[in-house]
């Protein structure tokens, strides 16, 4: 995590561009290289897909257990969030990846704070990296499915 002068104005720039309207922020070799936005885990998601986040510093608005697997199974090897569940701390401590963030909860809710977020729902119970990502596209595709239906 962050610990220099330097690393304490590269995490000062990522939280910026959250603020800005990014939804994660990746840097390497403490510069700022890739960032997404939109909604959910898709952003990460989609940074994952493109290899943006081996030997990273990943900062995300959320991060829950399933977008705890996408960093890990990605190769992060930081992560900062503004809003963490404990379950993904535990995650990124059993992986081996360095991770805090402003906020811990015992769980992400859901868009309308009725229940738990349908991404930690879906990866319950697992803790291989990888087969955790392959259930979070496929719940995704899922979701995005729902939506156009």
């Amino acid at each position: 995590m962050p610990q220099s002068s330097d690393e304490a104005g590269l995490l000062s720039e990522m939280r910026t561009l959250l603020e800005k309207g990014a939804s994660v922020v990746v840097a390497r070799a403490g510069v700022v290289v890739a960032q997404a936005s939109g909604r959910g885990i898709g952003p990460l998601l989609s940074l994952y897909e493109a290899n943006r986040l081996a030997e990273a510093f990943v900062c995300d608005k959320v991060i829950g257990r399933a977008a705890a697997a996408v960093c890990v199974a990605g190769g992060a090897r930081a992560v900062f969030a503004t809003l963490m569940s404990a379950g993904a701390a535990a995650f990124f401590q059993a992986n081996g990846v360095s991770a805090t963030a402003e906020r811990i909860v015992p769980q992400i809710a859901n868009r309308t704070q009725t229940g738990a977020c349908p991404m930690e729902c879906a990866v319950e119970g697992l803790d291989d990296p990888a087969e955790m990502v392959a259930v979070v596209r496929a719940k995704l595709q899922e979701l995005r499915q729902g939506e156009r239906g």
